[in-house]
């Protein structure tokens, strides 16, 4: 049964007060909702995979396996966790993840390999991307106090630098995706939103059920939204100085470890100007 203690402490709840507020707000909905989906053929919200796993997992399932392998263990919802911890007593577990590249923790998942018992293996030499590249993940690492540093292949060529026909663009907000989807639109360039098609349905005068852009009625209005999304910018349009958040370090370190040869920083290039962009080396361990 959904409880005060499944509702988190979001973003700006300060006290206990507020949290309680929040609490009196949204249980009885979620309440609702939860007895909606538990007729799933005639109810009114939408049934999901997030749905049917904690159904499964509430029926406490045995997994009969040798060994079970959890990928991306460094981004584990609490369902998972219950469910993989729940087979120890038969079967050998093994996690796989890179716990600097947790960033699903605003959505309740946690990395359950760092302090777990058992064997630590650590994996640091790259073969997706060269030198350069590692080098810049390596300075979000060190911004995030992360102890991991990697090293690139010496066979892949990489660079560091501007691109001018990128073949992907990462956005951290909706409002920056579709600013670069205006920009390429008016260069005559073929664009696709990787995940969703949903803004391209509101350029086509069709409504979206993309819930981050549900809000959207037209084109025209998601127009407006990138052109006066608010950002922390300077008069000359360059991003302030200011303490860096170590998961926003971590969600960069994962941005730029998806190029292979060429990356071109972007919208992160604000970091070879910050007080903290420049971190010293991490010492060498005593022999």
């Amino acid at each position: 049964m959904l409880g005060r203690q499944h509702v988190p402490w979001l973003k700006g709840i300060g006290d206990q007060a507020q949290h309680d507020q929040l609490v009196d707000l949204v249980l009885p909905f979620a309440q609702r909702m939860w007895a909606d989906l538990q007729n799933p053929d005639r109810g009114r919200v939408k049934f999901k995979p997030d749905h049917y796993l904690k159904m499964w997992a509430l029926t406490e399932p045995v997994i009969w396996r040798d060994f079970l392998l959890l990928d991306e263990a460094q981004d584990t919802n609490p369902v998972v966790e219950q469910v993989f911890n729940a087979q120890r007593g038969h079967a050998q577990l093994v996690m796989v993840g890179d716990s600097a590249q947790a960033i699903y923790g605003w959505r309740g998942a946690r990395d359950i390999m760092t302090g777990a018992e058992g064997t630590h293996l650590r994996l640091s030499h790259s073969f997706r991307f060269g030198q350069a590249i590692a080098e810049e993940a390596n300075r979000w690492l060190a911004i995030a106090e992360a102890p991991l540093r990697i090293t690139g292949s010496a066979t892949i060529p990489s660079s560091v630098e501007k691109v001018e026909d990128p073949d992907a663009i990462l956005c951290r907000t909706n409002g920056g995706a579709m600013a670069e989807i205006l920009k390429l639109l008016r260069a005559g360039r073929r664009v696709a939103l990787v995940g969703s098609g949903s803004a391209l349905d509101l350029k086509e005068g069709r409504r979206t059920t993309h819930p981050e852009l549900l809000l959207f009625s037209t084109w025209g209005e998601v127009q407006e939204y990138a052109e006066y999304d608010p950002d922390n910018l300077d008069a000359a349009g360059e991003p302030l100085p200011g303490p860096i958040n170590p998961g926003e370090a971590r969600l960069a370190y994962v941005a730029v470890t998806r190029a292979q040869h060429r990356l071109d920083l972007g919208g992160l290039s604000w970091i070879h100007r910050h007080p903290d962009g420049h971190p010293q080396p991490r010492p060498a361990p005593a022999a």
